[in-house]
C-alpha cells in the first residue's frame, strides 16, 4: 500500500504549480508621430537614415505603402504603421526606415529610433481589442518604456501574414 501512496504523492508533486519561466525579448523601439512601436531584433535587418524624398512613390497602391527605396541595389517597399492603424501621419517627419525581414524585406518608416529594450515576458501587457479587425492581431502586446509612455509590439509574423503585405 505504501508503494501506491508514493506514486500518488509523486503525481501530486508534479502537478504543483511550477515557477513561471521568465523569457526575455530584445526590441528596437522607434517612434512614428506620437506612437511608439517595438520590433524584435530577430527581424531587424538594418536601420537606414532617410527622408520622404528618398522614397519613390508608386501610383494606385494603398496609402499605407509610402513607396519604395533603393538600399544598396535592393528595392524595398516602405510602409507606415500609423497609416495601417488609421492614426495621424506626417510625411515630413520621416527620418528613418527600419528594414525588417521575415519572408522578404520591407521598410517601416519612422521619425525616431529610440533605443533597444530588453523586456521580460512578465512585463508584456496583452492588448484586448473590442472587436476583431484585420489589424487587431498585428499589435498583440504593449510595454512601458517611460512614465506615461508605452510601446506597441508589432508581431512581425502576423504583419507578414496580413492582407497588408500580400
Amino acid at each position: 500500500m505504501s508503494y501506491v501512496k508514493e506514486i500518488i504523492q509523486n503525481i501530486l508533486e508534479e502537478k504543483e504549480v511550477k515557477k513561471e519561466e521568465v523569457i526575455y525579448y530584445t526590441f528596437l523601439v522607434a517612434r512614428e508621430n506620437h506612437e511608439y512601436y517595438a520590433i524584435s531584433i530577430d527581424y531587424i535587418n538594418e536601420v537606414c537614415e532617410t527622408d520622404i524624398n528618398s522614397l519613390l512613390k508608386i501610383p494606385l497602391v494603398e496609402d499605407y505603402i509610402l513607396g519604395i527605396i533603393n538600399i544598396r541595389g535592393e528595392i524595398i517597399p516602405v510602409i507606415s504603421m500609423n497609416k495601417i492603424l488609421n492614426l495621424p501621419f506626417s510625411e515630413k517627419s520621416i527620418k528613418y526606415v527600419l528594414v525588417v525581414e521575415h519572408s522578404f524585406k520591407i521598410g517601416i518608416a519612422v521619425e525616431e529610433v529610440k533605443d533597444l529594450y530588453q523586456i521580460s515576458s512578465k512585463n508584456l501587457k496583452p492588448i484586448y481589442h473590442s472587436k476583431e479587425t484585420k489589424i487587431s492581431n498585428i499589435i498583440p502586446y504593449e510595454f512601458d518604456i517611460e512614465e506615461n509612455k508605452v510601446s506597441n509590439v508589432i508581431d512581425v509574423f502576423t504583419l507578414y501574414e496580413s492582407d497588408f503585405l500580400k
